[in-house]
């Protein structure tokens, strides 16, 4: 048997490859939560294993199992259509029976034009097609290959920015999904393809050196551990906090129907009550701020703040108090003990765990994880 050539870039590639598939079989294990672990668990299996074609060739383990050199699989065809669909449940729109019968096209049209080439090569010696032919199919599968990835990255990226134009920073009926993480992942993909064309068009007159090709799967490796961390964290993050939300919606009218009448106050009193009512209303909207509440009340910012500072109360550490009061509900409430802390925090209004956490030692002397441990024991 050959020896076989492992070298620090060839560990890293496979470890990428371990990592991915570790990965998405651990998402396939939680498929139940949602069809979007699905089809990131496909868009990571298929950046592991479009890898994984080449490391037969790469360590040398071609030269005793020919056939491992031949066998090639185009899962480079799957990655952006998986990772399309994944978005699409991500943002929760719909992808049609068209589109994903159009990327299973293809992909198996694909696959049988590399399982024709590679049966030509194993059983016929290349007899059935000359070498300018293979080379030139070759060629037009790596460039369409290309293009193809760059058109739906670019589609994606559009459909992220219709998004956010459609959606306001802060909705209490629905969940906005983080985007900018999205963003990135996108942009590392582009980066990846245009380093994958300047590749090609290199390789186009130095076909005998592959060793560029190492560069692009160390960055695929680089993508699939971007992904395992990020994309299930973000992921799994919107859905807790979409559960998390529906429970404080029923909460939430539960307490008005049991809210009592308020007592007749004076100018500023009412304006007082009337500002406190639209806080405790609002407080889980992480941009809440002194201008909206003033817009909301008809008064202007000046005067409001006045009224505040006449009842001895901040704005910010009056609405700071009901969010950790709020987060220390649900903190004690067995209804939301399944979820992280961390979308507790997001759903009491926070914008990052940082400032949650900060806030909540502020007030009670005790971070969320010594409050909640100290309160249950």
């Amino acid at each position: 048997m050959a020896t076989l050539n492992f070298n620090i870039f060839t560990i890293i590639i496979l470890a990428g490859i371990i990592q991915g598939l570790i990965f998405g079989f651990f998402l396939l294990s939680r498929r139940k939560h949602s069809k979007g672990n699905l089809y990131l668990a496909i868009t990571v299996f298929s950046l592991a294993l479009s890898n994984f074609n080449y490391i037969p060739s790469i360590i040398g383990l071609g030269k005793s199992f020919p056939i491992l050199d031949i066998l090639y699989i185009p899962f480079e065809l799957l990655i952006i259509p998986a990772f399309y669909i994944f978005v699409n449940h991500y943002l929760e729109y719909k992808t049609s029976r068209k589109v994903r019968f159009s990327f299973a096209s293809v992909f198996l049209l694909s696959l049988i034009l590399n399982a024709l080439d590679g049966y030509d090569l194993f059983f016929s010696n290349g007899a059935l097609l000359s070498e300018n032919i293979r080379d030139g199919f070759y060629s037009i599968e790596e460039y369409f290959t290309l293009a193809y990835s760059l058109l739906l990255i670019l589609l994606v990226v559009k459909k992220i920015q219709f998004y956010e134009r459609a959606n306001p920073a802060y909705a209490v009926e629905k969940v906005k999904a983080k985007t900018k993480w999205l963003k990135q992942t996108l942009y590392l993909g582009l980066a990846v393809c245009f380093l994958w064309l300047a590749i090609a068009f290199y390789m186009e007159n130095n076909t005998t050196n592959f060793n560029l090709y190492y560069i692009l799967w160390i960055c695929t490796s680089f993508i699939i551990y971007w992904i395992s961390y990020t994309a299930s964290s973000y992921y799994a993050l919107l859905l807790e906090r979409k559960s998390i939300r529906s429970g404080i919606i029923l909460n939430s009218q539960k307490r008005q129907v049991e809210a009592k009448p308020k007592k007749q106050l004076d100018e500023t009193g009412a304006i007082f009550s009337r500002f406190e009512d639209f806080v405790q209303s609002s407080f889980a909207n992480p941009y809440l701020n002194i201008d909206d509440v003033a817009k909301g009340l008809n008064i202007s910012s000046n005067y409001l703040s006045q009224i505040i500072s006449q009842n001895n109360t901040k704005f910010n550490s009056y609405l700071n108090t009901l969010r950790v009061e709020s987060a220390k509900e649900m903190l004690l409430d067995a209804t939301f003990s399944k979820y992280t802390i961390m979308a507790i925090g997001l759903e009491a209004g926070f914008n990052s765990k940082a400032s949650f956490y900060r806030a909540f030692k502020t007030h009670t002397g005790k971070t969320p994880v010594e409050y909640q441990n100290s309160a249950l024991k």
